[in-house]
């Protein structure tokens, strides 16, 4: 069950304040138990500031990028149904932290992505949807183009 999986949190070195609008903080307040199930901790300083204390442990370059994925599941209107909101949280980060274009791998690295991307739940395409792979026929390869 995704919703009582907890995952890794990475303390800040210095908590970073964040200036929001009030419903944001309210709503963000609300939200804490959730948050920080998922990795990331933060308090309600004041009516319009928001204190983060530790972000998911892959997010630790992208504070601000991650609660700003929080924050767009607020002004979209899916911040009421947990479910979804939980799963566009983790979508969004996922995108966020992807490495862009090739990147070198170690063999055992490659393997082990490999492994953890047949245990998922949908092998097949990435967080948005989109395909991660195609299976190709000997004909497919030696016509790509038809």
């Amino acid at each position: 069950d995704a919703a009582s999986h907890v995952t890794p949190a990475q303390r800040l070195l210095i908590p970073e304040a964040i200036t929001l609008s009030k419903a944001e903080v309210m709503a963000l307040g609300d939200a804490c138990e959730t948050l920080a199930a998922m990795g990331m901790e933060l308090s309600v300083v004041d009516e319009e500031t928001v204190e983060l204390t530790a972000v998911p442990s892959d997010l630790t370059s992208h504070v601000r990028e991650a609660l700003d994925a929080v924050l767009e599941t607020f002004h979209d209107g899916h911040w009421d149904d947990h479910e979804v909101r939980h799963r566009r949280w983790a979508q969004a980060w996922a995108v966020r932290v992807a490495p862009k274009g090739e990147v070198a791998m170690p063999l055992a690295a490659r393997r082990r992505l490999v492994a953890d991307l047949w245990a998922c739940e949908h092998p097949h395409s990435d967080p948005m949807g989109r395909p991660v792979m195609s299976v190709w026929t000997s004909e497919d390869l030696e016509n790509p183009f038809r």
